[in-house]
């Protein structure tokens, strides 16, 4: 995929960006052609595929955009819980705003999780996200790496689930008290597996 580099591009990309994001709302990636992208966004076959291989590549910038996006709220609002304990409340509170402002997208992703390739792209989504905010707690820098990367896939798995759940349940918890629900999940398995690590 070829770097942004002038107001063009930019343009560009936004184009398509915004075309398969309304085409999401409509029906499965597996249905979407790059044609109907192009026509969408008026923008011809040939730049299409000057910047990205396929449409999977499309859906995996637009995927690392709102990463960055969330990474970037993460960091300006994020403070230590004054007890010294571990809390990823804000962070998670973050993530839900941000998921329930683009809500009809990830209805969407979430719905065409059916398909092993968006499903692997989702995921990708979550595990980066979640690593960025557990690594902003030091204590976390002495888990082994086999055993954080493991600890992180299954706690995405959860949590992709938990996302998925809350968007079509949202009348049975508010906005902050599945971010709590989800805070207690995360810590409690990060203290548990740290505890492990400890007794070995």
């Amino acid at each position: 995929m070829e770097q942004k580099t002038d107001l063009r591009i930019i343009k560009t990309y936004k184009a398509l960006t915004e075309a398969l994001k309304d085409l999401l709302l409509k029906k499965p990636l597996t249905e979407i052609t790059v044609n109907e992208i192009c026509e969408r966004a008026v923008v011809r076959r040939a730049t299409f595929y000057k910047h990205f291989g396929d449409k999977y590549e499309l859906l995996t910038f637009i995927l690392n955009e709102m990463r960055n996006d969330i990474s970037q709220k993460g960091e300006q609002s994020h403070l230590p819980a004054d007890n010294g304990n571990l809390d990823f409340y804000s962070d998670i509170i973050n993530m839900l705003e941000y998921m329930k402002a683009d809500e009809p997208l990830f209805r969407a992703l979430s719905d065409n999780c059916s398909s092993s390739a968006v499903l692997s792209l989702m995921i990708d989504f979550i595990t980066h996200t979640m690593k960025e905010f557990l690594k902003q707690d030091d204590s976390i820098s002495d888990f082994h790496s086999a055993s954080f990367d493991l600890l992180c896939q299954l706690l995405t798995g959860a949590f992709l689930q938990g996302i998925s759940w809350w968007l079509n349940n949202k009348e049975r918890f508010t906005k902050p008290e599945m971010a709590e629900q989800l805070n207690s999940f995360i810590v409690n398995a990060l203290v548990n597996e740290k505890d492990r690590l400890l007794s070995c």
